[in-house]
């Protein structure tokens, strides 16, 4: 069977299963239970409403470049197939609170999008790298145990947070200043390391809240903006790499 259409939508409450070959713009799945061993092709947006898209023995499913996952409820599950995230391609979170899983795999994540709504959060399983704009809509990116590296930009807008454990690492490499502010949840804002190189004339990434460095923070190049809030250096904790230009820079909000 080889199906290729722009739009494919698994309904609500159904249980599938389907071989073959399927290509598409646009794949949306409601379905309780989507099991594929199909060789599945998304060239824009794969959109998980709701259910398990479990990708089984001989399955795949694939991304084209920039393309974007969508989860708003939906789980991607692989119990013996594969999933290929070889492209750069971007991830959005809606709605709901979720437990991020093989859809933050790929070594290429462009552009990861938070809009978890309220108290609602999105928690990791993973170290994730993000190489385009982390969006910080609403809601909390939970990192847990795990690492989060910017390669690129936090955006301008958004009340979202992130919060953080003792062991976490955060690294912000970009080449130039961050465009929006990096801010903690109040019970969830101590790193282990912080990492600093940001190119650019000046270049700089403002934290929102106060934060608790316990193991290293490390310049190679660039400012922390601290604003009215505090940087706390742990007992244990140590600061290298700073110069008279790179440092931390406290900046009242009100200038």
């Amino acid at each position: 069977l080889i199906i290729t259409a722009d739009s494919v939508v698994f309904g609500v409450g159904a249980i599938v299963t389907f071989s073959g070959n399927l290509t598409a713009n646009f794949i949306s799945n409601w379905a309780v239970m989507l099991q594929s061993t199909a060789h599945v092709m998304v060239n824009q947006t794969l959109m998980l409403g709701a259910g398990n898209f479990r990708i089984g023995t001989g399955g795949t499913l694939a991304l084209g470049s920039n393309a974007t996952i969508m989860v708003s409820g939906g789980v991607i599950t692989v119990n013996g197939g594969t999933i290929s995230l070889s492209s750069s391609y971007n991830v959005i979170y809606a709605n709901v609170s979720v437990i991020a899983g093989v859809e933050l795999s790929g070594t290429l994540l462009n552009n990861l999008t938070i809009d978890v709504t309220g108290n609602n959060s999105v928690t990791l399983s993973s170290d994730i790298i993000v190489h385009g704009i982390l969006t910080l809509t609403t809601g909390t990116l939970m990192l847990s145990t795990f690492n989060l590296s910017i390669m690129g930009d936090i955006a301008a807008s958004g009340t979202g947070m992130i919060s953080t454990m003792a062991t976490s690492n955060i690294t912000i490499n970009t080449t130039n200043s961050i465009s929006g502010t990096l801010t903690f949840a109040s019970t969830g804002n101590i790193v282990n390391n912080f990492s600093v190189n940001i190119g650019g004339n000046q270049g700089t990434v403002r934290i929102g809240s106060d934060l608790v460095v316990n193991g290293n923070l490390h310049f190679i190049s660039g400012y922390i903006d601290i604003g009215n809030n505090t940087l706390w250096i742990g007992v244990s904790g140590t600061i290298t790499g700073a110069s008279s230009t790179s440092y931390i820079d406290r900046k009242s909000t009100s200038e």
